[in-house]
Protein backbone atom coordinates (compact mmCIF):
# COMPACT_ATOMS: atom_id res chain seq x y z
CA UNK A 1 0.00 0.00 0.00
CA UNK A 2 2.84 2.40 0.82
CA UNK A 3 4.52 1.85 -2.56
CA UNK A 4 1.19 2.32 -4.37
CA UNK A 5 0.75 5.63 -2.56
CA UNK A 6 4.18 6.87 -3.66
CA UNK A 7 3.45 5.93 -7.28
CA UNK A 8 -0.02 7.51 -7.23
CA UNK A 9 1.36 10.87 -6.13
CA UNK A 10 3.59 10.99 -9.21
CA UNK A 11 1.42 9.31 -11.84
CA UNK A 12 -0.44 11.09 -14.60
CA UNK A 13 -4.23 11.18 -14.38
CA UNK A 14 -6.46 9.55 -15.33
CA UNK A 15 -4.70 6.62 -13.73
CA UNK A 16 -4.11 3.63 -15.98
CA UNK A 17 -2.52 0.21 -16.29
CA UNK A 18 -1.21 -1.72 -13.33
CA UNK A 19 -1.51 1.33 -11.10
CA UNK A 20 -5.28 1.55 -11.54
CA UNK A 21 -5.61 -2.23 -11.34
CA UNK A 22 -4.20 -2.05 -7.82
CA UNK A 23 -7.12 0.01 -6.53
CA UNK A 24 -9.69 -2.80 -6.18
CA UNK A 25 -7.29 -5.06 -4.23
CA UNK A 26 -6.52 -2.08 -1.99
CA UNK A 27 -10.21 -1.65 -1.14
CA UNK A 28 -10.52 -5.39 -0.49
CA UNK A 29 -7.49 -5.22 1.80
CA UNK A 30 -9.11 -2.48 3.91
CA UNK A 31 -12.26 -4.59 4.24
CA UNK A 32 -10.38 -7.62 5.58
CA UNK A 33 -7.09 -6.60 7.20
CA UNK A 34 -6.68 -5.97 10.92
CA UNK A 35 -3.07 -4.73 10.79
CA UNK A 36 -2.98 -1.12 12.00
CA UNK A 37 0.05 0.04 10.02
CA UNK A 38 -1.22 -1.44 6.79
CA UNK A 39 -4.67 0.10 7.25
CA UNK A 40 -3.13 3.51 7.98
CA UNK A 41 -1.17 3.35 4.72
CA UNK A 42 -4.17 2.10 2.76
CA UNK A 43 -6.34 4.93 4.06
CA UNK A 44 -3.68 7.46 3.10
CA UNK A 45 -3.56 5.97 -0.41
CA UNK A 46 -7.34 6.23 -0.80
CA UNK A 47 -7.16 9.90 0.22
CA UNK A 48 -4.63 10.41 -2.57
CA UNK A 49 -6.88 8.58 -5.05
CA UNK A 50 -9.91 10.74 -4.27
CA UNK A 51 -7.86 13.93 -4.35
CA UNK A 52 -6.19 13.19 -7.67
CA UNK A 53 -8.88 11.44 -9.68
CA UNK A 54 -12.40 11.76 -8.22
CA UNK A 55 -14.04 11.28 -11.63
CA UNK A 56 -12.43 7.86 -11.98
CA UNK A 57 -13.70 6.88 -8.54
CA UNK A 58 -17.25 7.69 -9.65
CA UNK A 59 -16.93 6.03 -13.07
CA UNK A 60 -15.55 2.83 -11.52
CA UNK A 61 -18.37 2.65 -8.95
CA UNK A 62 -15.94 2.93 -6.05
CA UNK A 63 -17.77 5.51 -3.93
CA UNK A 64 -19.97 2.91 -2.19
CA UNK A 65 -17.06 0.48 -1.55
CA UNK A 66 -15.07 3.38 -0.08
CA UNK A 67 -17.97 4.24 2.21
CA UNK A 68 -18.02 0.59 3.28
CA UNK A 69 -14.31 0.95 4.10
CA UNK A 70 -15.13 3.97 6.27
CA UNK A 71 -17.86 1.99 8.03
CA UNK A 72 -15.41 -0.79 8.82
CA UNK A 73 -12.70 1.60 10.00
CA UNK A 74 -15.16 3.30 12.34
CA UNK A 75 -16.46 -0.02 13.66
CA UNK A 76 -15.65 -1.63 17.01
CA UNK A 77 -13.47 -4.40 15.59
CA UNK A 78 -10.38 -2.21 15.05
CA UNK A 79 -8.19 -0.26 17.46
CA UNK A 80 -7.61 3.49 17.25
CA UNK A 81 -4.35 3.08 15.35
CA UNK A 82 -6.07 1.25 12.49
CA UNK A 83 -8.48 4.12 11.85
CA UNK A 84 -6.02 6.96 12.43
CA UNK A 85 -6.74 8.57 9.04
CA UNK A 86 -10.44 7.78 8.73
CA UNK A 87 -11.39 11.36 9.67
CA UNK A 88 -9.55 13.09 6.79
CA UNK A 89 -10.65 10.32 4.41
CA UNK A 90 -14.32 10.70 5.29
CA UNK A 91 -14.06 14.50 5.18
CA UNK A 92 -12.70 14.24 1.65
CA UNK A 93 -15.41 11.79 0.54
CA UNK A 94 -18.07 14.17 1.85
CA UNK A 95 -16.42 17.12 0.14
CA UNK A 96 -16.18 15.39 -3.24
CA UNK A 97 -19.30 13.21 -3.29
CA UNK A 98 -21.44 14.14 -0.27
CA UNK A 99 -24.06 16.05 -2.28
CA UNK A 100 -25.10 12.73 -3.86
CA UNK A 101 -25.43 10.81 -0.57
CA UNK A 102 -29.05 10.09 0.41
CA UNK A 103 -30.13 11.14 3.94
CA UNK A 104 -30.07 7.58 5.32
CA UNK A 105 -26.41 7.21 4.32
CA UNK A 106 -25.45 10.43 6.09
CA UNK A 107 -27.47 9.35 9.14
CA UNK A 108 -25.60 6.03 9.19
CA UNK A 109 -22.26 7.82 8.96
CA UNK A 110 -23.21 10.13 11.84
CA UNK A 111 -24.21 7.17 13.99
CA UNK A 112 -20.89 5.43 13.25
CA UNK A 113 -18.91 8.64 13.91
CA UNK A 114 -20.47 9.29 17.30
CA UNK A 115 -20.16 5.63 18.30
CA UNK A 116 -16.45 5.62 17.43
CA UNK A 117 -15.91 8.96 19.14
CA UNK A 118 -17.34 7.48 22.35
CA UNK A 119 -14.73 4.70 22.18
CA UNK A 120 -11.73 6.66 20.86
CA UNK A 121 -8.72 7.06 23.17
CA UNK A 122 -6.17 8.78 20.93
CA UNK A 123 -6.46 12.61 21.03
CA UNK A 124 -5.71 12.96 17.31
CA UNK A 125 -8.49 10.56 16.39
CA UNK A 126 -10.92 12.36 18.71
CA UNK A 127 -10.00 15.64 17.04
CA UNK A 128 -10.44 14.36 13.50
CA UNK A 129 -13.81 12.72 14.23
CA UNK A 130 -15.07 15.96 15.79
CA UNK A 131 -13.91 17.85 12.70
CA UNK A 132 -15.95 15.57 10.43
CA UNK A 133 -19.09 16.07 12.54
CA UNK A 134 -18.48 19.84 12.64
CA UNK A 135 -18.16 19.99 8.86
CA UNK A 136 -21.40 18.06 8.48
CA UNK A 137 -23.09 20.53 10.83
CA UNK A 138 -21.86 23.43 8.72
CA UNK A 139 -23.21 21.77 5.58
CA UNK A 140 -26.62 20.74 6.92
CA UNK A 141 -27.26 21.61 10.54
CA UNK A 142 -31.01 20.82 10.56
CA UNK A 143 -30.42 17.41 8.97
CA UNK A 144 -27.57 16.48 11.34
CA UNK A 145 -29.45 17.62 14.45
CA UNK A 146 -32.57 15.71 13.41
CA UNK A 147 -30.63 12.54 12.54
CA UNK A 148 -28.74 12.45 15.85
CA UNK A 149 -31.70 13.56 17.97
CA UNK A 150 -33.63 10.58 16.60
CA UNK A 151 -30.76 8.10 17.07
CA UNK A 152 -29.91 5.90 20.03
CA UNK A 153 -26.18 5.23 20.23
CA UNK A 154 -24.57 2.44 22.25
CA UNK A 155 -21.71 3.79 24.34
CA UNK A 156 -20.13 0.53 25.48
CA UNK A 157 -21.28 -3.06 25.43
CA UNK A 158 -23.67 -3.61 28.30
CA UNK A 159 -23.86 0.10 29.13
CA UNK A 160 -27.11 0.79 27.30
CA UNK A 161 -27.61 3.61 24.82
CA UNK A 162 -27.98 7.39 24.78
CA UNK A 163 -29.57 9.98 22.55
CA UNK A 164 -27.13 10.61 19.69
CA UNK A 165 -27.13 14.41 19.93
CA UNK A 166 -26.81 14.38 23.71
CA UNK A 167 -23.90 11.93 23.52
CA UNK A 168 -22.16 13.96 20.81
CA UNK A 169 -22.32 17.20 22.79
CA UNK A 170 -21.11 15.56 26.00
CA UNK A 171 -18.17 13.98 24.16
CA UNK A 172 -17.46 17.19 22.26
CA UNK A 173 -17.28 19.34 25.39
CA UNK A 174 -15.29 16.71 27.29
CA UNK A 175 -12.71 16.46 24.49
CA UNK A 176 -12.63 20.09 23.35
CA UNK A 177 -9.14 20.61 24.76
CA UNK A 178 -7.86 17.78 22.56
CA UNK A 179 -8.65 19.84 19.45
CA UNK A 180 -5.33 21.62 18.98
CA UNK A 181 -4.81 22.20 15.25
CA UNK A 182 -5.87 25.71 14.21
CA UNK A 183 -8.08 24.65 11.31
CA UNK A 184 -9.71 21.99 13.52
CA UNK A 185 -10.39 24.52 16.28
CA UNK A 186 -11.87 26.96 13.78
CA UNK A 187 -14.33 24.50 12.28
CA UNK A 188 -15.36 22.94 15.59
CA UNK A 189 -15.77 26.18 17.56
CA UNK A 190 -17.83 27.85 14.84
CA UNK A 191 -20.03 24.75 14.60
CA UNK A 192 -20.62 24.83 18.37
CA UNK A 193 -21.50 28.53 18.18
CA UNK A 194 -24.04 27.82 15.45
CA UNK A 195 -25.52 25.01 17.52
CA UNK A 196 -25.85 27.37 20.48
CA UNK A 197 -27.59 29.96 18.30
CA UNK A 198 -29.99 27.30 17.05
CA UNK A 199 -31.06 26.31 20.57
CA UNK A 200 -33.48 29.26 20.72
CA UNK A 201 -35.53 27.81 17.85
CA UNK A 202 -34.99 24.06 18.26
CA UNK A 203 -36.88 22.23 21.00
CA UNK A 204 -34.86 19.03 20.44
CA UNK A 205 -31.68 20.92 21.38
CA UNK A 206 -33.19 22.83 24.30
CA UNK A 207 -34.43 19.60 25.86
CA UNK A 208 -31.02 17.91 25.90
CA UNK A 209 -29.41 17.23 29.27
Amino acid sequence: AELLGVLLKRAAVPLAGLLWQGVQPLVALVMHSEESGLLENACDVMVCLVQRSPAQIIDAGLVVPMLQCVERLLGPGLDDGACFFVGPFLTLLLEKFGSSFPPHVVAGLLHALVTRLARAKLPYLQQELLVVVARLLHQDMPGVVTALANAQVSVNEGAGSRNGMELLLSLWLANAEQVRARRARNVTITALCRLHDRCADDESLRSLR
